[in-house]
């Protein structure tokens, strides 16, 4: 009898892990750490800073790309933009396809959180970008072991169907890389502009102190 009845209690604690276990990964938190934790507007502080120049959590889903750029000393403003597809794999479920953009000057960053739905043209630079092709000798010239003083960085993130995540970043003023970057920020200025006008507003304001 108690043979039996531990064999049933350690068959019942067995089925209560699993659950715990299953209900945790279902409802774990999307790739959404970092940034969800900033509302839309203006805030001081240079996330692109935080993003291309510190470790933050800042995972994306699979088939989903972060890019953006960071104009050297402050000479205009830097852009940033998570499209991410909200695609889990495995048994989880899928989220919604989220459009997250930034503008930031100095210690000042304006935010715009929507999706691929209400941004008409985050379909076609996500296409832009998926398609770029990279070479690998771009910068295998430079034997000086130095980078370009003084030059607009680019930056690419990227996280592919098979969870393999690729980061780039180059200075070169020529590389297709650069070039798709500048064209997919351009497509995605109709759905940060207003973001871009707090920051100019909030700069010119600085700037008359």
């Amino acid at each position: 009898m108690n043979k039996l009845f531990l064999i049933l209690f350690i068959l019942a604690y067995c089925l209560f892990l699993n659950a715990q276990e299953d209900e945790d990964f279902d409802n774990s938190p999307r790739h959404d750490s970092f940034y969800n934790g900033f509302n839309e507007g203006c805030i001081g502080r240079n996330i692109i800073q935080d993003i291309f120049w510190f470790d933050y959590d800042t995972s994306l889903s699979l088939s989903s790309i972060s890019f953006g750029y960071m104009p050297d000393l402050n000479n205009g403003p830097s852009f940033f933009a998570k499209l991410d597809t909200g695609i889990s794999g495995g048994f989880r479920k899928n989220g919604k396809k989220t459009v997250f953009l930034a503008w930031a000057l100095g210690q000042k960053s304006c935010i715009v959180k929507t999706d691929f739905e209400k941004c008409s043209k985050a379909e076609k630079a996500y296409k832009l970008l998926s398609k770029t092709k990279l070479k690998i000798n771009e910068n295998f010239d430079n034997t000086s072991g130095m980078g370009t003083f003084h030059a607009t960085s680019y930056h690419l993130i990227v996280n592919d169907s098979n969870n393999g995540v690729n980061v780039w970043s180059t200075s070169s003023d020529n590389s297709e890389l650069e070039q798709n970057i500048e064209k997919a920020t351009q497509l995605l200025k109709s759905c940060s502009s207003k973001a871009l006008e707090e920051l100019n507003s909030y700069s010119k304001t600085e700037k008359s102190k």
